[in-house]
């Protein structure tokens, strides 16, 4: 995954956090954490990306502010 990749990525963790609910929030660090050390050990970023989904909602998208910085990044995708 190329630099704009990587920093989307962390942005739609940012995003997710920043549009949790308090209860969402907790689960959200509970669920993403483990993962995020595993990744840094050479695993994927999916399983948090499915994490999210699960914390999130099917539908969620982050908001306004953070879907127009997302989409700078990725081209809209």
């Amino acid at each position: 995954m190329a630099f704009a990749g990587w920093l989307a990525f962390v942005m739609l963790i940012g995003a997710a956090k920043a549009d949790a609910a308090p209860e969402q929030a907790v689960l959200l660090r509970d669920a993403v954490q483990p993962l995020i050390d595993d990744m840094r050990s050479g695993g994927s970023p999916m399983p948090i990306l499915a994490a999210v989904i699960k914390v999130m909602g099917p539908d969620w998208t982050p908001s306004e502010e953070w879907r127009v910085w997302i989409d700078g990044l990725t081209g809209g995708e």
